[in-house]
């Protein structure tokens, strides 16, 4: 009985994980990072963009358990996948997402699970997803702050972050506005109208190359244009959140 009960168990991770993947891809993102690998350095982006990260540093472990599926867990402060130019056109409207659990947070310094800049600042970055190091561990997530949006915290939640607790974070941008969502439900928004050009940048999951996140990171996404409300709720469902 045990035996039929974990192959049971087993069989709806593996079909839960699939039903996440069909309906982010069916969302037709431009970059999907599902970070379910278990070996090898090449994280598969599986969204029209087709840029690979590569896997680096010493303290990575992959196939780590997730809500629904599999992710990664970075620990040691080089740790990252490194997308390169990925999410590199001129955006008119942008969604970026991703689900994360904190294994500990480092007492006055930023953690970034995503970011995309040509340094490691947050203030003049493309967007990013972190915890700020003013407010204890607040989850930010600001799309434009080095493009005239209303300064890095201009996303902020008013969400602290707790150790071991997952979140789904998604900001979405329609053109005009950017809402930040925490599980499913609406935590911030701010008016920002205007076009992010091209930035000679990187864009990093797990760390900003000088703000490092410490635990696991899963289904980084990202599309050129604003996720309903609607859609936003139905993927926070599906990650079991």
């Amino acid at each position: 009985m045990t035996r039929n009960v974990k192959q049971l168990s087993r069989m709806f991770h593996v079909y839960d994980r699939m039903n996440v993947a069909k309906y982010i891809k069916s969302l037709s993102p431009i970059h999907y990072w599902s970070l379910n690998e278990t070996t090898g350095n090449v994280a598969r982006d599986q969204g029209s963009g087709e840029v690979d990260g590569t896997y680096s540093g010493s303290g990575i472990t992959r196939g780590v358990s997730t809500p629904y599926g599999a992710g990664f867990r970075v620990s040691v402060n080089a740790d990252q996948v490194n997308c390169g130019d990925a999410a590199d056109s001129p955006f008119t409207e942008l969604t970026i997402s991703a689900l994360i659990k904190a294994d500990n947070f480092t007492v006055g310094r930023w953690r970034t699970p995503l970011h995309r800049n040509n340094g490691t600042s947050v203030g003049s970055s493309v967007f990013f997803i972190g915890t700020e190091t003013g407010a204890p561990n607040q989850i930010v997530a600001t799309i434009g702050s080095g493009f005239g949006a209303s300064g890095y915290m201009a996303g902020a939640t008013g969400i602290n972050a707790i150790v071991d607790t997952w979140y789904y974070i998604v900001a979405a941008w329609d053109g005009t506005t950017v809402r930040v969502y925490v599980n499913g439900n609406e935590e911030a928004t701010y008016s920002y109208a205007g076009q992010l050009t091209n930035k000679v940048a990187v864009t990093r999951i797990g760390t900003s190359g000088g703000y490092h996140w410490n635990g696991i990171i899963d289904e980084v996404a990202i599309w050129n244009k604003g996720l309903s409300v609607k859609k936003i709720k139905k993927l926070t469902k599906l990650m079991k959140i």
